[in-house]
């Protein structure tokens, strides 16, 4: 496992000498988990090649049913070296097809800052102020417990020595509801990383995310 984790760190390092970390990170799983005054307190983590490396806990509170608020950390203390907090909204909407089977769909916003990346000349990571904004859409589909769902989101940030970086993370999975109140979720799909200055590259991208959910059940 130390040693796909070195690899994982050589190829990253390899591809990209110099970049801002994204602000967000990994993404969540189905759209519509909380109605009005739920509260979701969660965990993400993704990885690209060895064990997951990257990813955070997330507060999410539903003011409606329509607008979600949430704040959390991305932290990679392996590959990417970096660690940023963000605070963002959702929109959601639902559509009821049938007793059992429910669509929706959502738009994330929101925005973020910290540390971290690469700036080619050595400076320890800790050292390097980070500053950015994201946005995604999400859609899904559930049948009782069990929910199947898609997610895209564009995230860019700015350093004070390292170069603007843009990240585009796509990725699809299934998420089940366990417990009553706690939600489960796995997804596969891809990063894309474009740094100011230098090719774009694409890793494939795992991810695995746990939930407890807080007030009144849907």
């Amino acid at each position: 496992m130390r040693g796909l984790s070195a690899l994982c760190l050589l190829a990253f390092s390899g591809c990209f000498v110099t970049y801002t970390p994204p602000v967000r990170g990994v993404l969540p799983g189905m759209p519509d988990r909380l109605a009005k005054d739920q509260l979701e307190v969660a965990g993400e983590v993704g990885g690209i090649i060895s064990a997951p490396t990257t990813g955070g806990p997330r507060v999410s509170y539903a003011l409606s049913d329509t607008l979600t608020l949430e704040a959390g950390g991305n932290l990679d203390f392996v590959v990417g070296l970096w660690a940023t907090t963000y605070i963002g909204a959702r929109i959601n909407r639902r559509w009821q097809l049938s007793e059992d089977v429910r669509f929706s769909a959502d738009f994330e916003f929101g925005g973020g800052a910290g540390m971290g990346g690469r700036d080619g000349a050595g400076t320890d990571w800790k050292s390097l102020a980070v500053g950015g904004v994201y946005d995604g859409i999400g859609v899904g589909l559930r049948w009782r417990w069990l929910g199947a769902f898609i997610r895209a989101r564009v995230d860019g940030a700015a350093s004070n020595r390292a170069p603007m970086t843009l990240w585009a993370l796509a990725a699809g999975g299934l998420e089940a509801k366990i417990l009553d109140r706690v939600v489960v979720s796995a997804s596969a799909g891809s990063v894309t990383m474009a740094a100011m200055g230098a090719r774009a590259v694409t890793f494939f991208l795992y991810q695995f995310g746990i939930s407890i959910l807080l007030g009144e059940m849907l």
